[in-house]
């Protein structure tokens, strides 16, 4: 615990997550903010040796949830049983837990509504309803007697004997592998016939895909030659890479299978549909494309795929994935029609080391090549309580290797998506909250 020092009688809290920085609540930092103590007690006792006092050198304040993060001018001696670090929930395991009891730590109020002399404790459920825990930046914990957070207890930890849950992190429900991850976006996503292949077609590497097997692939249209790809993952958004997002990109084609036809019978079933706007992931290589009309949804032929939005999908990563695309083929020109290859999921190799890549490749002629980026890594699985298989998707193809019949590997790892991206019927959306998803980029060939 870290007992903030203010030049005024205002009274917070923190916790220490590093030697050099402590975490605590976003309206706690103020000006009169300067530095912290650790190791303290009883905040009525004489400055004590074994107290450390450190100044602060930066203040952090998050751009959107009540989260602050304090920059210590100089690393806290780390001493067992008095100064120490708490844990975080790093692990992806811990992400997807929640305890039922959580206890709670801090100086503030007490029942006779004045502030605690000694470092006070009490634990508190965890609530699974409440009028005020309807939001995901949410979780709401109480209902015992005398055993709340009060004024000047903010920025202490909800903490449980394996893990602390900062704030901002929600979790009003209990973990299930088959429930849906806690946002109404991902509810109105998972209630879209989604995933279905439009033909039931023995994927093959390398090979032709037949017209309506990936009825999700988009065709990004440019006002020059640029050649990108994306994926319907409802009727308004296609998820695309960021690099794909140009000020060129004026329009999607949906139902599109061969990109040299003309004005056929099949001509009139391809919807070309305009950008309203354009997102960029700040950090990772994904964007998202709103379209200013939703797609007519046709069975077979226009239809969303599925994103791992149950958690037992989340904590799953396929041993192989199919990519398609209108990449560059073996004569180093784009293909006309939509190609199919399965291409296995690399457990260790060269590049392979990072937490934000998934290594695939490693089959003759069955990696994604230049002009498939945007497109999906995708994999039949099972989906909520459907019972056959559906098409999910696990990434996305940022870029492909000069070479395109050499074994690659692209990054690996944990991608974020935020549902800030994602507006769905137009309601804004006040959380940053994401979903994982694998994805894939910065490809490089090798021998």
């Amino acid at each position: 615990m870290a007992f903030l020092v203010y030049l005024t009688d205002y009274i917070c809290s923190g916790t220490l997550i590093h030697p050099k920085y402590v975490l605590t609540a976003r309206h706690c930092i103020n000006s009169e903010l300067v530095k912290v103590q650790l190791g303290k007690y009883d905040v009525e006792e004489e400055s004590r040796q074994d107290v450390q006092e450190i100044t602060i050198s930066r203040k952090h304040k998050h751009v959107r949830y009540d989260v602050g993060l304090l920059l210590l001018a100089k690393p806290a001696t780390l001493e067992p049983g008095h100064v120490q670090p708490i844990c975080l929930p790093l692990y992806s395991s811990l992400q997807m837990y929640f305890p039922q009891t959580v206890t709670i730590s801090g100086w503030g109020l007490t029942e006779t509504n004045n502030p605690a002399r000694v470092l006070m404790k009490a634990n508190t459920p965890v609530s699974m309803s409440g009028t005020e825990c309807n939001e995901d930046h949410m979780m709401c914990v109480g209902g015992v007697k005398n055993s709340n957070h009060c004024s000047g207890d903010s920025g202490g930890p909800y903490q449980a004997p394996i893990l602390q849950l900062g704030n901002g992190r929600v979790c009003c429900v209990p973990p299930d592998p088959g429930r849906l991850i806690s946002h109404r976006n991902a509810v109105k996503l998972a209630q879209l016939s989604c995933g279905t292949p439009g033909l039931e077609l023995k994927i093959q590497n390398g090979t032709f895909a037949q017209r309506g097997e990936f009825p999700w692939m988009a065709i990004l249209v440019y006002s020059t030659d640029l050649i990108c790809s994306g994926t319907l993952i409802h009727p308004k958004y296609v998820l695309t890479t960021r690099h794909c997002i140009k000020s060129e990109l004026v329009k999607v084609q949906l139902g599109k299978y061969d990109m040299e036809e003309d004005y056929t019978e099949w001509r009139e079933e391809v919807l070309e549909i305009t950008i309203s706007r354009k997102l960029k992931h700040v950090r990772y290589d994904v964007g998202l494309l709103l379209l200013t009309k939703p797609a007519t949804l046709q069975e077979g032929h226009v239809q969303p795929i599925c994103l791992p939005l149950y958690s037992s999908l989340q904590m799953y990563l396929p041993q192989t994935v199919t990519i398609s695309g209108w990449g560059v083929a073996f004569e180093n020109q784009p293909m006309s029609v939509l190609r199919k290859a399965n291409t296995p999921v690399l457990m260790s190799g060269k590049g392979c080391n990072e937490d934000h890549m998934i290594c695939v490749g490693g089959v003759n002629h069955s990696n994604p090549c230049l002009g498939d980026s945007g497109g999906p890594y995708q994999a039949l699985s099972k989906y909520g309580n459907n019972s056959g298989g559906r098409y999910v998707q696990y990434g996305i193809i940022s870029e492909g290797p000069a070479i395109c019949n050499r074994p690659v590997h692209p990054s690996r790892g944990v991608m974020e998506v935020s549902w800030q991206m994602l507006n769905i019927s137009d309601v804004a959306i006040q959380t940053n909250d994401a979903f994982l998803f694998a994805t894939v980029h910065r490809c490089t060939s090798v021998s």
